[in-house]
Parts: structure tokens; C-alpha cells; sequence
């Protein structure tokens, strides 16, 4: 795939890799194992133990002895697609100097200029559905006299990469190609454009290259983002620890700041599964100042939630290996407090904030397979004692897809639930 600039606009700035000295630990071969079931990908070229563990889960978890395997070469492709709608990439180095992480953003603005530059617009129009008139937002092609292979190029190499869908509606009595990036924009007023920002925590999974589909949720509401990488994942060094994560998303929203000074009440910090707890050690930072929160698939103690669930012998051996999971390498002063990604413990000393800001959005699917219903019932608790402002979304994960990674936005009712609780 080539994908093609506009002239004369720089769409791509990557800082230099900032040289890093990470501290040798030892971590003994039991210790390894429990550490490849928590932080997965963040510890894939730690050593042939992992690599072999790692294997052997997506084996059995696959039902292959080929299963799939990362992509890199893919995964950059993903990454050229999002640097052609004008995302920005930074290597930062947290505070406790163990770690160069790896992160990408990506203004509405800085995109609606390059589409302006095609002599594209990106507009609020009524649409035919089912239930009548329905609001989206959508990007109005050129006129078919502006178009050219760089045009063609950049609509089918990037635009409909994006999860976005093409479609001929009548745009002020004629009959137009547009691309809706959003169905459900109705109470996205024009005011609200470029105002938010979403800063996603992803799991252990894997690199935020392949949250493509989730960058097209978020930018197709005419909202910026921000994506990064803990230490371990993609193309961010370091050994991964609980303190390091936190320390990762610390010199995550600096930069971000550094870069956009965004008012708090601006920001959303969205957590993934595991990426929950980390989304969470920053909203407790920046609580007093009406920060906003997404939990999605996540849990608020791990102990309690995750390991506990585990048969009796996985359960003793996790716990017996808890101290793992920390840093070893603490600096007092600078490394976070550790608490076994426990929200709860984040959280307990906040004082309950009134404010219509400072949101909280839970969102799970009803039928997640690892988290029960009373650890989401729990987190809704633990998020009220905080936030007067609190909303949970549910939705049904196809039964062709598993129900613990799946993405809420796919689903119309939940997407139009989430845009209603940060737009209204």
C-alpha cells in the first residue's frame, strides 16, 4: 500500500529515541511464568520461556499449531494510515528513566485540514434510516473535477481503512459521495467539535497499531486522540512492572499536555481490561480537577476479580507470585505506589466529586466469560462513592466474537449510549 501526503504539510513528527540504560532484575522461572499470564505481549522477547508460553496459549487458545502470529510489517502499515490523517508519534521517557515509551496523537483539526486541502468537508447532515431522519457526521468527497490519484489514493488506502462506510446521500439538494465516519451524531453539536480528547490505555494484548477500528470511533466524532504503548508493547523498551505502567502513563499525558494544553474536563481516560487500573492511578491524580474515565471489560481488584476465580492451584500459585508483578527497581520519590492494580485502593482517599464534569462511563458486555456480574456491579459501587456522574452501558457481544475483547462501538445502541453520556 502506498499512501500518498499532501503537498506541502508535515503530517509526522517522531522525536529521537531517547537513549535509555534499563536496569538489569531476575526474576526466577516460576516468577516468569506468572509474570507471561499477566503482561502477555509487554514480555514476548523476554526469553524463549515466554516466547514458548506464549505460544503454546495461542496454540490451545486457537486450536492450531500455527496460530497467528504479530504482524509487524502490518502493524506499521496500520501506523502509515493513521500518520496520513495527521497523527503525531513521540518516544518520552517516564520519571523513574526505565522505560521509552512509544506514543501516537492525532488531532480532528490537523485531519479536516487535510481533507480541506483535497476539497473535501467534513459536515453534519440528515440522512434516511429506518426510524426517519437520522444525524451523522460525514466527509463530503471533492467534486468529482478535483479528482485525482492522490485523492483515490488517500480515500481507499486510509479513509475506508478506518471502519468508516461510503455511501450517496443528497447534501443541499444534489446528490454527493460522502464517507460517514459517525451514525450516531446527533448530540454532537457543532460547538463540541475538536473539544474532547481520548487518551486509551489498551490491555497486554498487544500494540495500539492494531486499534484502528477504535482511532476511527474516536476521530470520527470529530474528537482527538491519544494512543500509547506501556514499556514492553510495540515499539516501547523497558521490563513492564505495575509502578512502570503507572510511571508510562504518567510521561504519557505530560507530553500530551506539552503539546495540547487541554483542560482536564477535556480528557478522557479510557482503560481496557488490564488497562483499567492504569487509566485509573491517572484519574486519581487529576480527580480534583474533573477528569473523565471509561472502563471498559475491566475489573477494580485484581486479586478479587481475576485471580481468585482461578481453580484452586492457579489461584495459590498467582498469589504466591504477586511480588512479581512490582517493580524491583524502586526509587523512593519517584516510582509510583504499587497496589496490585487494585482501583479500589487507587481511589479510597478521592473526595466525591459533584460536578457535571468529571464523568465516569462503565461499559461491559453481558456476556463476558471472565468478569462476573457482581465485579461490575462492584466497580459501579466503588465508581459512586467518587463521581456523581456515573454511567453504565451494557451490550451483547456476537456469539462469533469473544466477548471479553470485543469493542462496544460496534454495536449501534452502545455507541449511541456512549455518545449520549460525554456529549449531553
Amino acid at each position: 500500500m502506498a499512501v500518498h501526503f499532501p503537498k506541502d504539510k508535515e503530517l509526522n513528527i517522531i522525536d529521537n529515541n531517547q537513549q535509555i540504560i534499563i536496569q538489569p532484575v531476575h526474576y526466577s522461572y516460576l516468577e516468569r511464568i506468572f509474570r507471561t499470564a499477566v503482561f502477555r505481549f509487554a514480555v514476548k522477547d523476554s526469553g524463549l520461556l515466554e516466547k514458548a508460553l506464549i505460544y503454546s496459549y495461542k496454540v490451545c487458545s486457537e486450536r492450531t499449531l500455527f496460530p497467528t502470529t504479530f504482524n509487524e510489517v502490518r502493524a506499521e502499515k496500520s501506523l502509515d494510515i493513521l500518520r496520513a490523517l495527521g497523527a503525531k508519534e513521540h518516544f518520552v521517557k517516564p520519571d523513574d528513566g526505565q522505560a521509552n515509551v512509544h506514543m501516537l496523537t492525532l488531532k480532528a483539526q490537523d485531519f479536516e485540514d487535510i481533507l480541506n486541502s483535497y476539497g473535501a468537508t467534513w459536515e453534519h447532515i440528515e440522512v434516511p434510516s429506518k426510524q426517519g431522519m437520522q444525524s451523522v457526521l460525514a466527509i463530503v468527497l471533492p467534486d468529482a473535477s478535483r479528482w485525482d490519484d492522490a485523492w483515490e489514493n488517500y480515500e481507499q488506502n486510509c479513509l475506508l481503512k478506518m471502519g468508516w462506510v461510503k455511501d450517496i446521500v443528497n447534501v443541499r439538494g444534489k446528490e454527493r459521495e460522502v464517507i460517514i465516519t459517525c451514525d450516531t451524531a446527533g448530540p454532537i453539536l457543532p460547538s463540541q467539535w475538536h473539544e474532547h480528547c481520548f487518551l486509551y490505555t489498551h490491555s497486554t494484548s498487544g500494540p495500539f497499531s492494531r486499534d484502528r477500528a477504535r482511532a476511527g470511533f474516536y476521530l470520527g466524532m470529530k474528537q482527538d486522540l491519544c494512543f500509547f504503548d506501556n514499556r514492553g508493547i510495540g515499539k516501547s523498551k523497558g521490563i513492564p512492572t505495575e509502578a512502570g505502567f503507572y510511571a508510562d502513563i504518567d510521561a504519557v499525558y505530560k507530553k500530551l499536555m506539552e503539546t495540547t494544553a487541554y483542560d482536564p474536563k477535556q480528557l478522557w481516560l479510557s482503560g481496557y481490561c488490564g488497562g483499567g487500573p492504569v487509566a485509573a492511578y491517572l484519574k486519581a491524580k487529576l480527580h480534583k480537577r474533573g477528569i473523565n474515565f471509561i472502563e471498559e471489560q475491566s475489573f477494580s481488584n485484581f486479586r478479587r476479580d481475576f485471580i481468585n476465580k482461578q481453580h484452586s492451584i492457579a489461584k495459590q500459585f498467582a498469589l504466591h507470585h504477586m511480588r512479581a508483578l512490582s517493580s524491583k527497581n524502586a526509587i523512593e520519590g519517584v516510582t509510583p505506589e504499587e497496589c496490585d492494580f487494585n482501583v479500589e485502593t487507587l481511589w479510597k482517599n478521592l473526595d466525591y466529586y459533584e460536578e457535571p464534569a468529571g464523568k465516569v462511563v462503565l461499559i461491559h458486555a453481558t456476556n463476558d466469560q471472565k468478569l462476573s456480574d457482581v465485579s461490575k456491579d462492584i466497580y459501579e459501587d466503588v465508581a459512586r462513592k467518587v463521581n456523581k456522574s456515573v454511567t453504565r452501558i451494557h451490550f451483547t457481544s456476537a456469539p462469533s466474537r469473544d466477548a471479553h475483547s470485543d469493542d462496544f462501538f460496534r454495536y449501534g445502541d452502545a455507541r449511541q449510549e456512549f455518545i449520549n453520556a460525554v456529549f449531553r
